[in-house]
C-alpha cells in the first residue's frame, strides 16, 4: 500500500518511536501515522485537482492556427473595423452597452467593478464608470506598474480628474491614488478587446498585460469583455495557452451567443 511516506521518513519514525515508547510500539505507531499522512496527502490533492478544474481553460478549440502571426493580421483588421465607425456611432453604441451591462446581474450584485478608461476607438466607458460611481459602487482601473506591462488596480472616485495619460501613452489611474487594493475584492471585471468570438476567446492589444493579470481571477470573478457588433470574429480565435476567456461578451446588440459545447471544435 502507497501510504505516501518515503524510507527516510519511516526510519525517522521508527527510531523516535523506539526511543519514546519502545519497540512494540512501532509497528502500531506507524500504521497510524502512514494513514494519517495517507488522508493529508488526500485531501491536498483534492483540493489541488478542484483548483486546477477551475482555472483550466478547456472550452476553447485550438489548433494549427494558433500562431502570433494571425494574432497580429488579426488586429490589425479588426482595429480597422473599428475606426470605421463614426464618432457619433462609437459613442450611441457605447451607451448602448452601458445600459445593458447596468441590468445585469454582474454590476447590480457587484460593489466593485473593474473597469478601463477608454482610448481612441474603444467601447466609450466614461458614462458607465460615473453611473455606476453615482449608484454606490466602487470602481477601480487598471495601471501599468513597469515597462514590462504588469498591471496594478486602484480605486477612482472621479473619472475626470483621477485619471490622465501617462507614460505608458494610455489613461491611467494617477500616480496620487494608487494604492494597495486586493484582487479579492474585485466583483466583476470588464475588460476591452480588439476582437472577440464565440468561443469566448478575446484579442487584445498584443502585450498580454490583461491575461497575465486575469489568469487568477478566472473561476472566481465573472470577467465580461465589450465590443461593438463589428468586433466578434466568426470563427474561431487564434488562440494561445496564456490567454483567458471571457465568462460573457456584450456588443450594443446583447449578450453574445457563445457555441454550444457539445459543438465547439476539438484540437
Amino acid at each position: 500500500m502507497n501510504t505516501g511516506l518515503g524510507f527516510s521518513e519511516v526510519a525517522l519514525i521508527a527510531v523516535l518511536v523506539l526511543l519514546f515508547f519502545g519497540s512494540k510500539e512501532i509497528p502500531q505507531f506507524i500504521r497510524t501515522v502512514a494513514k494519517c499522512m495517507a488522508r493529508i496527502r488526500f485531501y491536498t490533492d483534492k483540493v489541488k485537482r478542484e483548483f486546477d478544474s477551475v482555472t483550466q481553460i478547456t472550452s476553447i478549440p485550438q489548433g494549427n492556427s494558433v500562431v502570433p502571426d494571425r494574432k497580429t493580421q488579426l488586429r490589425k483588421e479588426y482595429i480597422a473595423k473599428r475606426k470605421e465607425l463614426s464618432e457619433y456611432s462609437r459613442s450611441e453604441k457605447s451607451n448602448q452597452i452601458a445600459s445593458l451591462l447596468c441590468g445585469t446581474d454582474y454590476l447590480k450584485n457587484a460593489s466593485v467593478v473593474m473597469l478601463y478608461a477608454s482610448m481612441g476607438s474603444e467601447v466609450k466607458t466614461d458614462s458607465l464608470i460615473k453611473n455606476l460611481l453615482g449608484s454606490g459602487k466602487r470602481v477601480v482601473l487598471p495601471y501599468s506598474k513597469d515597462s514590462s506591462g504588469e498591471m496594478g488596480i486602484a480605486e477612482i472616485f472621479n473619472p475626470d480628474t483621477d485619471v490622465a495619460v501617462m507614460s505608458a501613452g494610455f489613461p491611467e489611474v494617477i500616480e496620487s491614488l494608487r494604492k494597495p487594493f486586493f484582487k479579492s475584492d474585485l466583483g466583476c471585471v470588464i475588460c476591452p478587446g480588439v476582437a472577440f468570438d464565440r468561443y469566448g476567446a478575446r484579442l487584445g492589444r498584443g502585450k498580454s498585460c490583461y491575461d497575465r493579470f486575469l489568469k487568477e481571477l478566472k473561476g472566481f470573478v465573472p470577467i465580461i469583455g465589450i465590443g461593438y457588433s463589428c468586433q466578434i470574429y466568426d470563427d474561431s480565435m487564434p488562440f494561445e495557452y496564456h490567454d483567458v476567456p471571457m465568462d460573457q461578451i456584450f456588443t450594443e446588440d446583447g449578450p453574445v451567443m457563445f457555441v454550444p459545447p457539445d459543438e465547439q471544435k476539438t484540437a
